[in-house]
């Protein structure tokens, strides 16, 4: 069995993204990470069950190929992202 969830995508102005895993999905939000000089990135937190633990995992899309703001930026609301996850 496969899980999906279809993130942030085209109409919200990103690039988009997915997550696609073999392990049920329990939860997720989505996020949008800044981009001053390009494109919004897509990003999508989720907590999936692995054999009975909730494991939270991230998955992004980064503006790699923008500005280096868009990817100090996106890295930073990433790492703020993350540490809230586990404190």
């Amino acid at each position: 069995m496969q899980y999906v969830d279809i993130g942030p995508g085209p109409n919200q102005h990103t690039w988009g993204c997915v997550l696609l895993s073999k392990f049920p999905i329990l939860e997720s939000k989505h996020h949008l990470l800044p981009s001053p000089d390009g494109e919004l990135a897509p990003a999508i937190e989720a907590i999936l069950d692995i054999y009975g633990v909730n494991v939270t995992v991230i998955v992004a899309h980064n503006g790699q190929e923008e500005t280096p703001i868009d990817r100090e930026l996106q890295s930073k609301e990433l790492a703020r992202i993350m540490t809230e996850a586990y404190p």
